[in-house]
């Protein structure tokens, strides 16, 4: 969240609240209703931080049942 928070901010040159509200939206696959237009590199960041938020959760997710499944019963 920090992260794309902070790439908003930079890229877009948009306040923290937008830049986090962006990256909720994002993040969540909501996708309800952007502040702003993106530029070009907003645009590139923004599937970057799809695919990196996505791949982080089911790295996290594949992690969790792993660890589970080795637990002793």
């Amino acid at each position: 969240m920090a992260a794309g928070t902070v790439g908003y901010m930079l890229i877009e040159g948009w306040s923290a609240y937008e830049a986090l509200y962006m990256t909720v939206i994002t993040i969540a696959t909501v996708g309800f209703t952007k502040l702003h237009p993106l530029s070009e590199t907003g645009r590139i960041f923004t599937i970057v931080l799809i695919f990196g938020s996505v791949g982080g959760a089911a790295y996290t997710l594949s992690a969790s049942r792993h660890n589970a499944e080795s637990l002793p019963d």
